[in-house]
């Protein structure tokens, strides 16, 4: 009589196969996964700088001068994430509010760059324009 299956040995070894192919599917996700957050981040980063810069101009403020992200978002110039007036960071899921911007003044035009200083000077924000 003829066993018909698979012995240990074959099963074993569909299963290390099986599991380095999940492992290098798994890895390969998750740096995609990464790769788009980081993404994500750099994109609301230049929105935070395009609007900082839009409200310099605004209220004419002084060269060299910095702002809160939450200044931002207080006045409009950013919609918030929740109702709770957040600007969420897709990469560690923090909140961006506490952030500062650094304006610089060139002639007319303003520039602006997020700094990756958090202050929590920034939480009660009025705005003034």
């Amino acid at each position: 009589m003829k066993n018909k299956g698979f012995t240990i040995v074959e099963l074993l070894a569909a299963i290390i196969i099986l599991s380095i192919v999940i492992l290098i599917a798994v890895s390969s996700i998750s740096g995609v996964s990464k790769a788009i957050k980081t993404s994500q981040r750099n994109n609301i980063i230049k929105n935070i700088e395009v609007k900082a810069a839009n409200y310099a101009f605004n209220v004419n403020l002084s060269n060299n001068s910095e702002i809160c992200v939450n200044i931002l978002v207080k006045c409009g110039y950013i919609e918030p994430d929740n109702e709770e007036d957040e600007i969420f960071d897709p990469l560690n899921d923090g909140i961006l509010n506490n952030y500062k911007v650094r304006i610089k003044k060139n002639g007319n035009y303003y520039t602006a760059e997020f700094t990756n200083n958090e202050d929590n000077s920034c939480e009660n924000i009025v705005c003034n324009n």
